[in-house]
């Protein structure tokens, strides 16, 4: 009898670490594709209060004589932490991001030059710290915060 649970023993721990190795897979690929739908280069478009559904874009006053200068921000996979670094409209940033599950983003390490910034994109240095999670469709990018109430809305570059 004692022949009998070894074998039986062994073929459940088989079977339960193959099944641990598919999820891990699946979890992995998941992130994978997560960070594929952000990789690259994004012009900021709008802020978004989802609450009061408004959309605050660039103009005069809120560039102050900026007004062709754009915000670009660039996220590069790296492996479990990604980059991001660009430009604002008259300094430059960079930092690091992590995804989770359900679109989840955390910014990390965020910092740059931050000298003489008009409105708009002092506003992106205070927002893009408060990110929680993402969303990407139609070659739009929007990053949530304050429990995706308010966003920031970016076009592909």
């Amino acid at each position: 009898m004692k022949y009998l649970y070894f074998p039986i023993f062994f073929l459940v721990i088989i079977a339960c670490t193959k099944e641990k190795e598919i999820y891990e897979c699946n979890v992995c690929c998941y992130e994978s594709n997560l960070s594929k739908q952000l990789i690259g280069s994004w012009k900021l478009m709008a802020y978004i209060d989802n609450e009061k559904c408004t959309y605050t874009y660039k103009n005069q006053e809120n560039a102050k004589g900026f007004l062709e200068k754009e915000v670009i921000i660039h996220f590069q996979d790296s492996l479990n932490i990604g980059k991001l670094w660009g430009n604002t409209l008259t300094n430059s940033f960079m930092g690091e991001y992590i995804l989770s599950n359900n679109n989840s983003i955390k910014i990390n390490n965020f910092g740059g030059t931050k000298v003489a910034e008009p409105n708009w994109g002092s506003d992106f240095w205070d927002k893009i710290q408060l990110v929680e999670d993402f969303e990407v469709s139609n070659n739009q990018l929007k990053l949530f915060y304050n429990s995706r109430k308010n966003a920031l809305q970016f076009e592909a570059n």
